[in-house]
């Protein structure tokens, strides 16, 4: 069903997070013929004043990862 929808819907990239596996993200990509782009919410680690500019810099390369994937 999940093949179908992309197809249908004509949709183009599919997304996976790092902290969660991306097997079954791989076999609808190659059964698709969509590719895959990682957006990563940063859900995890220190809170401390060197970790805020971390956060920024991955929220900006998930705005580039998004506007790659969905030009």
């Amino acid at each position: 069903n999940i093949i179908s929808t992309i197809k249908e819907h004509n949709i183009k990239a599919l997304f996976t997070e790092p902290q969660y596996t991306a097997k079954a993200a791989t076999t609808i990509s190659k059964e698709a013929g969509v590719p895959i782009y990682t957006l990563d919410p940063i859900v995890t680690g220190d809170s401390n004043p060197d970790s805020y500019n971390d956060y920024i810099n991955k929220m900006k390369q998930n705005l580039e990862t998004l506007k790659e994937a969905l030009k």
